[in-house]
């Protein structure tokens, strides 16, 4: 079953010359058949961080799951007296659980979790896979029967996580450090600001 979500689009703002001038801000959000779910439009002046633009009501979503990987899409359009940028970008509603000392939990359900490691690398290729490789591993992952991949032991290609959306995959992902323990002050900073970096690219 379905019930109400709440969704909102948060965004960074990239602003090198400190312009102060007005921007048109138009937020577009389509299910996957192409309906349209919410349309907003913004005049406001640049800003330092993350800011919400908008938000709004999903009453019955579709929810994403390994045997129905349901995506939306949402577009931001914005445009100044520089020019004009549209980004885009496709999400999944969902709900996950871990329950104590019980089973795993995918939208209320319990989900027993098949999958494998990948690394990104492949031969005569190394870590420069083309995207159509790393499309073709995806999708034979799929359908060996895997609904979830741990990603070792590095940030890897964001195709590899747009496949799994689309495919309906669960992802493990990790930052780039793997048994050499734990370093000085400088490595653990280092480790901190790749987490963080990998969030804000990839939640």
């Amino acid at each position: 079953t379905s019930w109400p979500c709440l969704c909102w689009a948060l965004c960074w703002l990239y602003n090198p010359t400190e312009s102060n001038d007005l921007l048109d801000v138009m937020v577009d959000v389509i299910d996957a058949k192409g309906l349209s779910i919410h349309h907003s439009q913004h005049s406001i002046s640049p800003w330092k961080d993350a800011r919400e633009l908008t938000n709004f009501t999903v009453n019955t979503p579709e929810l994403w799951s390994p045997s129905s990987p349901h995506l939306y899409q949402c577009s931001i359009k914005v445009s100044g007296r520089g020019g004009e940028y549209v980004a885009k970008e496709t999400f999944g509603i969902r709900h996950t659980e871990f329950v104590q000392h019980g089973p795993f939990k995918l939208n209320g359900e319990r989900l027993l979790l098949h999958g494998t490691h990948r690394h990104e690398d492949h031969a005569g290729y190394a870590a420069a896979m083309p995207d159509g490789l790393i499309d073709q591993e995806m999708k034979l992952m799929k359908e060996m029967g895997v609904n979830f991949i741990r990603l070792a032991h590095y940030q890897q290609s964001r195709r590899v996580l747009a496949n799994c959306d689309r495919l309906g995959i669960l992802v493990w992902e990790e930052v780039p450090w793997c048994r050499g323990g734990v370093g000085n002050d400088f490595f653990k900073d280092m480790t901190r600001d790749k987490l963080r970096a990998m969030i804000a690219q990839h939640y």
